[in-house]
């Protein structure tokens, strides 16, 4: 939920910013648990 909202906010490029919002989380990983799980144009 965070994570959908922080990316709506900040946008995709911003992963540092991102990550500084959510508890013991780094950039890479936000990156990747956006673009494997959470990525709305991704069908799966």
């Amino acid at each position: 939920e965070i994570l959908k909202a922080a990316v709506s906010k900040y946008g995709k490029n911003q992963w540092a910013r991102i990550s500084s919002l959510l508890v013991r989380k780094s950039p890479k990983q936000c990156k990747a648990r956006w673009y494997e799980w959470l990525d709305p144009s991704i069908k799966k």
